[in-house]
């Protein structure tokens, strides 16, 4: 799972994924029960056949359903594959070293770690077959825009309840830019800058100037430094 996660990081597919572990842990579990799958049916590599439905296929089921998940999220079918392709690294970064440290590894299947290899190979084509034949449907557009205004509300909805969480924290969060500057903050600290801000009152005003604060580059410095916590009062002029 980190090994996914540190090539996803390493080639800046964080942009647009979450880096938190729990994310990654669950894609990898999807990714795991296709491979358990396949080996439950046969424990021969999966050849790729012309008549093949891939969309049915119960090795290439997270593919599909994976196709539709990122697509109603805005996600590029080119940026979804790219990233697959070092989920597939991953798992053959893991057959290789499994095999090194087992010296009977593929005994009586080609030898060394190339059947598990291939094994794998396969299965990820035709998980990734299945999430380009679920991707190019001829109903994919009007699916596509349902499932986008599904998705807009669904972003709109957790947006609001963060929101809500975020200005009722009684400790005052100012979230700042590479520049220090304050792109936003909630009730509590804007009542520290005024005391008759109103909760959301910054979010929604949009400011087209951001707040900066001279000083604070200073302060941050010394209290990475330093490596404890410490409390600063802001006078009101």
């Amino acid at each position: 799972m980190r090994r996914v996660r540190d090539y996803a990081v390493e080639q800046d597919y964080t942009r647009y994924n979450s880096t938190l572990e729990e994310a990654w842990r669950i894609s990898i579990v999807g990714l795991t029960d296709s491979i358990a799958s396949a080996l439950a049916i046969s424990e021969e590599p999966w050849e790729l056949g012309p008549d093949d439905n891939f969309i049915s296929d119960p090795v290439a089921a997270f593919g599909v359903v994976e196709a539709q998940k990122h697509r109603s999220r805005g996600v590029t079918l080119e940026m979804f594959m790219g990233l697959m392709k070092y989920y597939r690294q991953a798992y053959l970064d893991l057959v290789r070293m499994s095999c090194a440290s087992l010296p009977s590894c593929g005994q009586g299947q080609g030898g060394g770690d190339a059947w598990f290899a291939r094994f794998i190979e396969r299965v990820f084509d035709r998980i990734e077959i299945a999430f380009c034949a679920e991707w190019s449907r001829n109903e994919t557009v009007n699916s596509a825009i349902d499932e986008l205004q599904a998705a807009n509300r669904l972003i709109t909805n957790e947006k609001n309840k963060f929101l809500t969480i975020f200005e009722t924290l009684p400790t005052a969060v100012f979230l700042l830019d590479d520049n220090r500057r304050i792109v936003h903050m909630n009730h509590a600290g804007a009542r520290m800058l005024n005391s008759a801000a109103t909760a959301g009152e910054h979010y929604y005003s949009s400011p087209e100037e951001r707040i900066a604060f001279p000083w604070l580059a200073d302060e941050l410095f010394r209290f990475r430094g330093k490596g404890e916590e410490k409390e600063y009062k802001v006078t009101r002029h």
